[in-house]
Order: C-alpha cells, then sequence, then structure tokens
C-alpha cells in the first residue's frame, strides 16, 4: 500500500454526541493527496466505540482503528495512535471538535510541501457550547498575528491542537 501524504489522528472517548460531525468534517476535507484517519477509540462508556465501527465500515480503505480493551488516558492512547500512523505529515483531532474549512488539510499541506523549513502550521479556531452556540472572541487576537514561533508561544500562549498540521 502507498504511503499516505498525510495521517489524520482522531483521539475519541464518550464524544457521541459529537462523533458523527467530527467524521464528516473529516470527509469532507478536498484533498489530492492520499490520506488515513487512524481513530483511538479508548474504551468509552457511550456508543463511540459504535460509531466509530460504523464508519470504518463505510470508509474502511481509509480508517485504521485502535481499539482499546481498557481505559488508557490521553496520552496512552496518543501514543498507541502514533505507532499505527504512516503519513508525512500529521493532523490531530478530538472527536468532540470538528473542521468547518473543507479546504483546511489542502492548504496547510501545501503551505507545509512550499516551506520545508517549516515544522507546524495552524489555524485560528472558533469555540462553542454544548448548544453550539459560538464564543464572541476567537482565541487567537485578530489584532497580532505572530511571525515567529516564539512570538506565537509567549504572547498568544495557544495554538489549538486540532488546527495543527506538521
Amino acid at each position: 500500500m502507498k504511503k499516505p501524504k498525510l495521517s489524520i489522528m482522531v483521539l475519541v472517548y464518550n464524544h457521541e454526541k459529537y462523533l458523527r460531525k467530527c467524521f464528516e468534517g473529516i470527509f469532507n476535507q478536498k484533498v489530492n493527496f492520499d490520506y488515513e484517519v487512524v481513530i483511538g477509540e479508548d474504551c468509552s462508556t457511550d456508543s463511540s466505540r459504535g460509531i466509530c465501527l460504523e464508519y470504518q465500515e463505510k470508509y474502511p480503505d481509509v480508517i485504521k482503528l485502535v481499539l482499546q480493551n481498557k481505559n488508557k488516558g490521553l496520552i496512552g492512547n496518543y501514543i498507541d495512535i502514533c505507532n499505527v500512523m504512516t503519513g508525512e505529515y500529521e493532523a490531530c483531532i478530538a472527536g468532540d471538535d470538528y473542521w468547518i474549512d473543507t479546504n483546511k488539510l489542502q492548504m496547510q499541506v501545501d503551505f507545509l510541501e512550499k516551506n520545508p523549513d517549516v515544522g507546524l502550521c495552524y489555524t485560528n479556531v472558533i469555540t462553542c457550547n454544548d448548544e453550539g452556540l459560538e464564543d464572541t472572541k476567537p482565541l487567537i487576537d485578530s489584532l497580532f498575528m505572530p511571525t515567529t514561533f516564539e512570538e506565537q508561544l509567549f504572547k498568544t500562549c495557544y495554538m489549538a491542537p486540532n488546527t495543527w498540521v506538521c
């Protein structure tokens, strides 16, 4: 099997309420490269595992499932997923997050391909509550756009992992 350009890590634990929206945000991406979706289902107590199996059945050539036999926690699940991923680049998303821009991954992979000296790129993020209402303030202030990694770390202090490609 050909090595995918991108591995998409999905961390899942008790995300049944949001998981389908997460998966649809992934599979609605418009890309011109091969990718794999590696889902780590961490022994959820809700119906998350069933939803993961449903999507694996729908996308068997793309999805690799890591089904934990006992809850390993975030770090243990993350490590197990990393051991399965084979892509040149990596993106990460939790099962209670979703991507709204269908060109997100294509733009980020294109950027990294054109800038081999860059190891990670990220986007701003919109947060919302359980009712789907968006917060009024973005996490990254549009008046200050960092120009260096150091500025990002020391002035804005946050890069949402669900926006990274590295």
